[in-house]
C-alpha cells in the first residue's frame, strides 16, 4: 500500500519492480489531485487498467478506519506485506520551525501506529524522507521506536532507480517547473519492522532491485 502524490512511484513499482498487487492512495479528492498534479491522470489510468486499486481522500493517520478518511474495509481487512509512505509532509502550516516539526512528528507517529496495526506477520513499513534540516529534526527513528517499530535497514533513496518517477510537492506542480526538484535532493529510505518479530524481512522487491543496480554496503544502516 502506498500513500501517494501523483502516482508515478506506484506505477514505477508496477512496471519496473515486479509489484503485481498494490493499492495506491492519496489524501486528495480526484478533482483536487488533478488540479494539483494533472499528470496523475495518466498514471491512474495505467494503474487501474492493470487492475490495481486507487483510493482517494485517504488520511495516512487514519488508515483502516471507516470511509472516506481511512480507506474503509479494503484497507482494514487486508494484512499488508509493505506499507510505503514517501516524503510525508503536512505542508506549510506555519513559518515557526518548531511548530512545523511537531506537526510532522504528529503525522508520522499517527501513521506509524496505524500502519503497524495493519501489517502482515513480518511485514514492514517503508518511509522515505529528505536528508538534513528540518527533516532530521523529526527524529524518525525515535518516533518509530515509540510505537514499537525498529529499523531493519536504511539506505539512500535513489530516484533514478524508479523509472518514470517524479517527486510530487504538497502544493502541487510549480508553474514553469520552477523551484527545487525532489528527485535531485539527497534522501533516505527507512524500513521498519515490528519489534520482537523473528525472521524480519530486510526489504521490499523495490529495495532488492535497488541493491542489484547500486550496491552500497557502506551506506546501509541498521539498528
Amino acid at each position: 500500500m502506498k500513500p501517494i502524490g501523483n502516482f508515478s512511484f506506484a506505477l514505477s513499482l508496477l512496471n519496473h519492480h515486479a509489484c503485481t498487487s498494490l493499492t495506491a492512495t492519496t489524501f486528495e479528492t480526484p478533482s483536487v489531485l488533478l488540479a494539483k498534479h494533472p499528470q496523475a491522470a495518466a498514471h491512474i489510468a495505467a494503474l487501474e487498467s492493470a487492475a490495481q486499486k486507487v483510493l482517494y481522500s485517504v488520511d495516512a493517520t487514519k488508515l483502516g478506519l471507516p470511509l472516506p478518511a481511512g480507506g474503509g474495509s479494503s484497507i482494514r481487512k487486508t494484512r499488508w506485506d509493505r506499507i510505503i509512505f514517501n516524503f510525508p509532509h503536512v505542508g506549510g502550516l506555519t513559518k515557526d520551525v518548531n511548530r512545523q516539526v511537531r506537526a510532522n512528528q504528529e503525522l508520522l507517529v499517527k501513521f506509524l501506529e496505524r500502519a503497524k496495526a495493519l501489517l502482515a506477520p513480518r511485514g514492514t513499513v517503508v518511509v522515505s524522507v529528505f536528508e538534513g534540516e528540518p527533516y532530521s529534526l523529526w527524529n524518525l527513528r525515535d518516533l518509530a521506536r515509540h510505537v514499537g517499530l525498529k529499523v531493519v535497514r536504511s539506505f539512500r533513496f535513489e530516484a533514478r532507480l524508479y523509472e518514470g518517477y517524479t517527486h510530487a510537492r504538497t502544493l502541487g506542480n510549480v508553474e514553469g517547473g520552477r523551484g527545487w526538484k525532489g528527485e535531485e535532493r539527497e534522501a533516505r529510505t527507512y524500513i521498519f519492522g515490528v519489534k520482537g518479530e523473528e525472521g524480519q524481512l530486510d526489504g521490499t522487491a523495490t529495495n532488492r532491485k535497488a541493491d542489484e543496480e547500486d550496491e552500497d554496503t557502506e551506506d546501509d544502516d541498521v539498528d
